[in-house]
């Protein structure tokens, strides 16, 4: 089945990573708006630098999908996350694996068209982004806290550990092909 990489889990429904972050904050309590936005701010730094005006429409749009309401508490707009937003959240898993395959294989796509000077550029980056340890595993790493059950969290772990350790044989035998090209052509 084929998905668009928008997030598409409710008939008419599509959200922005932005209303994503917000649904995820309001399923724990209640938060009026600046909360909101100051808790994203602390959390992504200088990365992003979210702004009231692109907060409180975001904040509408779940409103009209009736994904929050809106309740007044001492003259403060408080935004509740109503069970049709908590049901949307716990359908969000569900296409996960299909927008993460689009991901890879839009890069890879896009890597096959483009020139060698920004395929340099481009790992560049990567080794940058790598030493920052910025990757899918540390995302996924954060998911396993105490309250998911811990053989849960093993099965996760040795699944992961045996995925990286494939791909750093691959990586190693890149290395070792490279290495041998080289001291062929210098030898």
């Amino acid at each position: 089945m084929g998905l668009s990489p928008n997030i598409l889990l409710h008939s008419a429904s599509r959200i922005s990573p932005l209303q994503f972050i917000l649904l995820i904050q309001l399923e724990t309590s209640p938060k009026y708006g600046y909360e909101l936005l100051k808790t994203i701010k602390e959390e992504f730094g200088d990365s992003w630098d979210l702004k009231t005006g692109t907060l409180y429409p975001a904040l509408k749009s779940l409103e009209k999908q009736r994904f929050v309401l809106i309740q007044k508490k001492d003259d403060v707009d408080f935004y509740y996350i109503t069970q049709l937003g908590i049901d949307f959240l716990h359908r969000f898993g569900n296409p996960q694996q299909h927008i993460l395959n689009f991901g890879v294989k839009y890069f890879i796509a896009v890597s096959k068209w483009m020139s060698p000077v920004l395929k340099q550029d481009i790992l560049t980056n990567v080794v940058n982004i790598s030493r920052e340890e910025i990757n899918f595993y540390n995302a996924t790493l954060a998911l396993l806290t105490d309250n998911i059950p811990i053989e849960a969290r093993l099965s996760v772990l040795k699944t992961m550990h045996e995925n990286m350790s494939k791909r750093l044989d691959n990586i190693n035998f890149l290395i070792s092909n490279i290495e041998r090209t080289k001291n062929d052509s210098d030898n």
